[in-house]
């Protein structure tokens, strides 16, 4: 039987590791081992603080320049909910996206509160990040902004699937869940290339920040608070010579 939880144990890590997120315990959002300090923690981390197309940014002055439509295929998967120190995130078992003629594979989901990507210099109280892969490994992430509005049934599903009390480890089954419920009716968005906003704060991923917001109740946003352990959300980096395009 040990053998066997072993086994699933260390699967599952390699599921988690293809969600390009980063679970190591020395690094937060704050104090010595936070967003400011993240490059001094390990010299993987160099791009954290060296890094000239670094995420999130605050969106503003884009430019119109008629961005190809995106073509979402989520639907409903199996998928399941892990936590990992502080450290959430739900993987899907298929799904994805075409833009401009490539496939990427919807991977993992991941939510930060307050949301790191601003609009105009406006916060938002959520943010979901929605991570792909391509077949040549190109990392693009498609953010979803939340405002506070009506109750958000869906993102019911994953409070309900949370567990009553963080461990170390621990998983939770998700069924059903439609996560193309989780994106705005119209899918017109801004795009920039930017990185993970955790480290090692890989550059060169494609980033889709979608135009139109999400509703989610006060009380969703509270719980959501307390499920992140917020404020789990990087600081705004600088946009030097980058274009956002609309």
């Amino acid at each position: 039987m040990k053998s066997i939880v072993r086994a699933i144990f260390f699967s599952s890590l390699y599921i988690l590791s293809n969600a390009h997120i980063s679970f190591a315990t020395d690094w937060s959002y704050s104090g010595k081992t936070g967003s400011n300090n993240w490059s001094k923690l390990d010299k993987k981390n160099s791009a954290c603080s060296q890094g000239k197309n670094q995420s999130p940014v605050n969106i503003q002055n884009s430019v119109k320049a008629e961005n190809n439509p995106i073509k979402f295929d989520y639907g409903h998967t199996s998928s399941n909910m892990y936590f990992i120190g502080d450290t959430m995130t739900v993987n899907f078992n298929s799904g994805g996206f075409k833009l401009d003629g490539r496939n990427y594979e919807l991977t993992g989901l991941v939510f930060h509160s307050p949301s790191e990507h601003q609009i105009e210099g406006k916060s938002f109280p959520l943010e979901a990040q929605f991570e792909h892969e391509d077949k040549f490994g190109n990392l693009a992430v498609v953010s979803v902004l939340f405002r506070k509005g009506v109750e958000n049934r869906t993102l019911n599903l994953l409070l309900e699937k949370a567990p009553e009390k963080r461990h170390t480890y621990a998983i939770s089954p998700i069924h059903n869940l439609a996560a193309k419920n989780l994106l705005p009716r119209k899918k017109d968005y801004y795009r920039i290339n930017g990185s993970l906003t955790t480290p090692p704060c890989t550059e060169g991923v494609l980033w889709i920040i979608m135009q139109r917001k999400v509703t989610v109740s006060a009380a969703q946003i509270e719980k959501m608070k307390l499920l992140l352990k917020a404020p789990n959300n990087r600081k705004l980096e600088h946009l030097n010579s980058r274009q956002i395009t609309r």
